[in-house]
């Protein structure tokens, strides 16, 4: 009974001890990861005030995009999801403490990106607003312009490459260089620069645009927020390839699910994917 006992315990202390040497494994393995991704989900009471540290929300919209990025106590603010979802962003603005907005971006005029402006830019305090150089009818966007005049707003018509400063990071925003026919390719593109870091935001660039930027761009980026929902095109290979890209988000839906494709390709480079089907995706 004695030695029955024995072998049970040193059976057990040596599992204990594989654990603490796979455990030490992981975690040495992971301290070249500059950039923590990770989810957040939608209760409010999961959130927490990061005002003192640059930090990154992509919310969970469904297939739209919102990325609010705050540092040091400023606000910029990506996309506008659409009409449906304002009360979601604005949930997570007061859960933030949030009143002021810097800097409102509008990558292009498409109603899941655009659709939540007009009621942000009424119910908070919008500094700056920037938007790109083509227009279109339709309601979402008349609301908009209804709202920026409203609120007595001049926006910036992004026709060149803009580098704003922030507390402790540069975002860099760059227009198409022609309006194309398809409103995605209008978009602009956003990289953010905190320390040696690169972040991408691709908007709903389509592989035109895509393109574009990468024959105007040779720097490699840590993270990607993928453009069009996760769509795949002739570009999406390349895109990965050339930037190098370690980790990426896409922004779906259940109903609006990323293609299979684009999955596919980014499991065969071994990228670490995040999709906000699954909660709001925090970058820190």
């Amino acid at each position: 009974m004695f030695d029955k006992n024995r072998t049970k315990i040193a059976i057990s202390l040596t599992l204990l001890i594989v654990v603490f040497i796979i455990i030490l494994i992981i975690s040495s393995n992971n301290n070249d990861i500059k950039t923590t991704v990770s989810y957040r989900y939608n209760s409010i009471n999961d959130y927490k005030d990061d005002s003192d540290m640059f930090v990154v929300d992509i919310l969970d919209i469904g297939k739209a995009d919102c990325i609010i990025i705050q540092d040091n106590g400023s606000v910029v603010v990506i996309d506008t999801g659409e009409d449906e979802n304002y009360q979601i962003i604005s949930n997570f603005l007061n859960s933030q403490n949030i009143k002021v907005i810097d800097y409102l971006i509008i990558t292009h005029y498409d109603k899941d990106h655009v659709g939540g402006a007009a009621k942000i830019i009424n119910e908070y305090e919008v500094i700056n607003v920037i938007q790109p150089n083509y227009k279109k009818d339709s309601k979402h966007v008349d609301n908009y312009n209804y709202a920026l005049n409203d609120n007595n707003i001049e926006p910036l018509t992004l026709t060149n490459e803009l580098k704003l400063s922030l507390p402790t990071y540069h975002l860099i925003l760059q227009p198409s260089k022609i309006v194309y026919e398809d409103d995605n390719n209008n978009s602009i593109i956003a990289i953010v620069q905190h320390d040696d870091r690169n972040l991408l935001f691709m908007g709903d660039a389509q592989s035109e645009r895509i393109s574009e930027f990468l024959d105007d761009n040779m720097m490699t980026f840590e993270f990607a927020k993928m453009p069009h929902h996760g769509n795949y095109n002739e570009m999406t290979e390349e895109l990965l390839k050339q930037t190098k890209v370690k980790k990426v988000a896409i922004t779906c839906s259940k109903k609006n699910p990323a293609d299979r494709k684009t999955i596919e390709l980014l499991n065969s480079y071994n990228i670490d994917t995040y999709q906000s089907v699954n909660g709001n995706i925090i970058i820190k």
